[in-house]
């Protein structure tokens, strides 16, 4: 009958393994609470980091052309994603951007406001449709 080897030589008692797993059983508890904000506040960086851009190019387009023939979202946005040989610096928003428009509470969102001529932040939670600030990427 064969029998494992005995190892003499240093190695940790079970009081010391034991207290090693309390330890780190006790910051696991103080780190989560503290990381469980951070996916939320990340995705509302990144909304607004695309508003941002997204009335950045409105702000372009509406200085270089003066007015948008289509004064609603689905018009400014195909204004800002149509390359125009006439009008230097289009198209003003990547013209292959993933815009989507989502009535879906949990997204984070831009409303075209036509008589500010700028979209504005709609945050998760409040209902409504408009662009999806979160898919929106170029």
């Amino acid at each position: 009958m064969r029998t494992s080897p005995r190892v003499d030589g240093p190695a940790f008692s079970q009081v010391e393994l034991l207290v090693s797993v309390a330890i780190l059983a006790i910051l696991a508890t103080i780190a989560i609470p503290s990381m469980t904000g951070i996916l939320p506040s990340s995705r509302a960086g990144v909304a607004e980091a695309n508003l941002a851009k997204l009335n950045g190019a409105v702000n372009t387009y509406h200085t270089a052309v003066g007015t948008f023939t289509n004064n609603t979202a689905a018009g400014v946005l195909a204004a800002l994603q149509t390359r125009d040989p006439l009008v230097p610096g289009t198209p003003f928003f990547n013209a292959s951007a993933d815009v989507v428009v989502t009535s879906d509470t949990n997204r984070f969102r831009g409303v075209w406001d036509s008589g500010a001529v700028i979209f504005r932040f709609t945050p998760a939670g409040v209902s409504g449709s408009g662009v999806d600030l979160e898919r929106l990427a170029e």
